[in-house]
């Protein structure tokens, strides 16, 4: 009885060895981006900014409690004081991304690539 206990223990190592190898050379990648938790996945950093009714970007301020959400997705967040919204380990794909700020909606599309931070920027009361 301890001999088939080894010898399972044996079979059950060597295939955590080779597992883990496989892991590591990149074997199971197309299988494991299949399970969310393993996803590849990037970050995205929005900037909102108050145009102010000029074209010179220069003198664009940031706007904080703007509402920006990830569109088919349940991500919302506002933006702080300096009209920054940081999203982080968002899947990795092409999205549509709006900026809500006083009754005004802004859309634009963003890809998130893996391991990189997508930049977007949003500019209310342009002219």
């Amino acid at each position: 009885m301890a001999e088939k206990a080894m010898v399972v223990a044996i079979i059950v190592g060597v295939a955590l060895i080779i597992g883990g190898v496989g892991y590591y050379l990149g074997w199971f990648d197309e299988y494991i981006d299949l399970i969310p938790w393993f996803a590849d996945k990037g970050d995205l950093k929005v900037l909102v900014y108050d145009g102010q009714n000029t074209t010179d970007t220069t003198d664009d301020v940031p706007i904080a409690n703007v509402t920006v959400s990830i569109l088919s997705t349940e991500l919302t967040k506002k933006t702080d004081n300096n009209g920054t919204a940081l999203f982080t380990d968002v899947e990795v794909g092409d999205y549509e991304v709006q900026a809500d700020w006083n009754s005004s909606i802004l859309t634009n599309n963003v890809t998130i690539e893996k391991d990189k931070v997508a930049e977007l920027i949003f500019r209310f009361n342009t002219s």
